[in-house]
């Protein structure tokens, strides 16, 4: 066997060893930054099993690969050529980091090429592939010569400068430009690969080199090619015999563990997305293996993604038992009876702060001094302390925020990264402009380019710069909200004779953070919890003088005021970081803070604190009743009554759904959640993982209560399954 022959080593036959190595170092980078994930995401236990997993994950293909390049690469063909090839130009000898350093030039004119067409809208993805590989197949033809010449010119003069140097230095001398040729080889790949994959390539790059360069490549011939070869064959066993467990053991590590490999690992989660892929015998984007969790890989309408009929008998979403028909959780019509007389078309002003997890915030018991505006503007307000996002990414949240649906119900089409809702919607603006309000929102430019018909209804709907202008912006982009949202109010009436809507959109927490040099609370880096606090003080900074804008005006009274997020912030809870990945509390729990003055008198004074859980889609149905408007008929609850009477007119047992579904990288995040009370329910379709936590004796979520409360954990994911299927009945 070629493969086998190669192992051992010979002279000549050291190409699969260097390969060898490669795979192994790239291996141990995997290991090594998985491992400093884990701990990033608090969950030190788990460091061994993830970092023992990624290291397998990466080994197994690399080891594949190595072999059979190194078969290729030693095969008698080419051995001949290279000898040919140096008999040809001697002068070759001994530079041969010059090859590395030819292919990392080609490589970086192929990214620059590849860059540039990407950025052409006119120009295909195919299209663009095809001149990346032009590119550089040209860039290594045209560089092959270029390594002759060089050689010619300059390898006499490198022959004579190592033989003035020590005997000592001779099996070193190659380590210089092996190191020069992959520094500029790690350089000119980085921007041909996310960022995320470099330290593991990097790591099969360095190996490669050094074990090319002189006494190195001698004494790694040595320790494989040992007893006519057998030593490199029980070293490859020794490796084989610790990996392959991996893949089989995957299901069966803890959660935490296995989270952090698929989501916060350089490059395990991206193998593992390709091979389920390449396993998925029906197509369906689901596997039977590798935490797939498809039940039946012969039928495409079978996977845990599907909607499971009720009554037939047939598991459809792999959950482990049959749906029930779906029954709506209706707030009771006594509810709306007997509230407050209020002005027939209150103003609203409509503030979302983007990623703002509400435990961040001074006023709710964080240590720093975050909010001091939003601090103050809770002492008039109604706090709702557990308020949730539908789901925890902008578009779908705000989509819901704008139909009052719960995100599968939004008439919509959407793609990996935009989404659309359809005119079939009727959206919040357009409920205005039937009631006669004037309708203004300024919003960010990723809501324009990727979220189409949000604002719809909306007379004006833009940023407050050129919307493709964002990243020159950026830093600026809360003042320049708020200066747009000030001149809408110095001009509009305060007379009551036209009232308005005011939609007011911030991003300054979301990531990238604006930091602001007044508020400095550490030194934790760009993407760190200092960085964030940063970010919001600044923000908060905006908002507070947006709410004295406000209250300057003769109609504060007459005005109703809700500040709100669209969804959290993560920063390595369960192994994730930023937005949108999960269903678990810092993703999906948001604020809320709603300021209706008129709802209130001397003898009835407004509610601090809301306990009650309540969703963002029940911000619809408040406003549309608010404005004398008729309730649509979307599932979603009036917070009126809980604003006037309490948690007393809420029910806590009305059960909220979560849900998350965005591909970040080559992984695609997908997580249900149902919240009844105090217990949670998640399923995970990513990880086929499920969970029940009881959030108020366990906010951190991390002891699953499946096991002693089996008849709640059965209940609530009956009424997830349900729910899945009525939402699918209602598209």
């Amino acid at each position: 066997m070629p493969y086998l022959e190669a192992m051992r080593l010979r002279p000549g036959l050291g190409t699969t060893a260097r390969l060898f190595v490669a795979a192994v170092c790239a291996s141990i980078a995997e290991a090594i930054e998985t491992g400093k994930a884990t701990a990033v995401a608090h969950e030190s236990a788990a460091i061994p099993t993830a970092a023992y997993e990624a290291f397998s994950l990466v080994l197994l293909p690399s080891l594949a690969a190595a072999l059979l390049l190194g078969a290729l690469f030693d095969s008698r063909p080419v051995r001949r050529a290279v000898v040919g090839f140096r008999r040809g130009i001697p002068e070759a000898r001994g530079i041969e980091g010059l090859a590395l350093a030819v292919l990392a030039l080609s490589v970086a004119a192929a990214t620059f090429v590849g860059r540039r067409s990407s950025g052409t809208a006119s120009v295909t993805a195919n299209v663009t592939l095809s001149f990346v590989v032009v590119v550089l197949l040209g860039s290594l033809v045209v560089g092959a010569p270029l390594v002759i010449i060089v050689a010619s010119a300059i390898g006499p003069r490198l022959r004579g400068l190592h033989r003035r140097l020590p005997r000592w230095t001779l099996g070193y001398r190659g380590l210089v430009p092996a190191a020069l040729a992959t520094s500029l080889l790690v350089v000119a790949a980085r921007p041909l690969f996310p960022e995320t994959f470099l330290p593991t390539l990097s790591g099969a790059i360095v190996g490669y080199a050094l074990s090319s360069a002189g006494v190195l490549r001698i004494s790694v011939a040595r320790a494989l090619g040992g007893a006519g070869g057998r030593r490199g064959l029980l070293v490859l066993g020794a490796l084989l015999l610790v990996a392959l467990p991996a893949p089989f053991v995957l299901g069966r590590i803890p959660v935490a563990a296995r989270l952090v490999v698929l989501y916060r690992s350089p490059l395990s989660g991206t193998i593992l997305t390709a091979v389920r892929a390449m396993v998925d015998r029906d197509h369906d984007g689901y596997s039977p293996i590798l935490l797939g969790g498809d039940c039946n890989d012969h039928d495409p309408q079978i996977n845990p993604a599907a909607s499971d009929l009720p009554g037939n008998g047939i598991d459809e979403n792999c959950s482990g038992s049959d749906a029930t028909p779906y029954v709506p959780y209706r707030q009771p019509a006594a509810a709306l009876r007997g509230l407050p007389p209020r002005p027939a078309k209150p103003n609203v002003v409509l503030i979302m702060i983007d990623a703002l997890r509400p435990d961040h915030l001074h006023f709710a018991g964080y240590p720093r001094t975050t909010s001091p505006n939003l601090d103050a503007f809770r002492h008039g307000a109604t706090w709702f302390e557990n308020a949730y996002t539908a789901a925890a990414s902008t578009r779908f949240s705000l989509a819901s925020v704008m139909t009052g649906f719960d995100v599968e119900r939004i008439p919509q089409t959407r793609s990996r990264v935009d989404l659309e809702v359809l005119p079939s919607a009727r959206l919040l603006g357009q409920r205005f402009a039937e009631l006669g309000y004037d309708r203004v929102g300024y919003t960010i430019s990723y809501v324009l380019q990727h979220i189409r018909g949000v604002g719809a209804g909306f007379r004006v709907w833009e940023t407050p710069w050129p919307v493709d202008d964002w990243r020159e912006n950026f830093a600026g982009a809360a003042a320049r909200t708020t200066n747009s949202a000030l001149e809408y109010l110095a001009q509009a009436p305060t007379d009551g004779t036209k009232p308005f809507v005011l939609f007011v959109h911030y991003q300054c927490t979301h990531n990238p953070y604006a930091q602001d040099p007044r508020w400095h609370f550490g030194d934790g880096g760009p993407n760190s919890i200092d960085a964030y606090d940063s970010a919001l003080a600044s923000c908060d900074d905006e908002v507070g003088r947006l709410l004295r804008g406000l209250d300057a005006r003769a109609d504060k009274n007459q005005t109703a005021t809700l500040v709100f997020s669209d969804h959290g912030e993560l920063f390595g809870e369960h192994g994730y970081t930023e937005h949108g990945s999960s269903v678990f509390q810092p993703d999906v729990r948001v604020l809320l803070l709603a300021r209706m003055p008129f709802l209130y008198s001397a003898s009835r004074l407004p509610q601090s604190t809301i306990t009650t859980p309540v969703s963002l889609v029940d911000l619809e149905p408040t406003l549309v009743t608010l404005a004398g408007g008729t309730d649509a008929e979307t599932h979603a609850w009036n917070l009126l009554p809980l604003l006037v009477n309490g948690d007393s007119a809420g029910d806590p047992a009305r059960p909220l759904i979560l849900y998350t579904d965005l591909t970040r990288g080559a992984v695609r995040h997908q997580a249900r959640g149902i919240l009844q009370g105090r217990l949670k329910y998640v399923r995970d379709l990513t990880t086929a993982t499920t969970g029940l936590y009881d959030i108020g004796a366990d906010p951190g979520e991390s002891k699953d209560l499946s096991r002693s409360l089996p008849a709640e954990r059965a209940r609530l994911a009956d009424r997830l399954e349900s729910w899945e299927r009525g939402a699918a009945t209602a598209k």
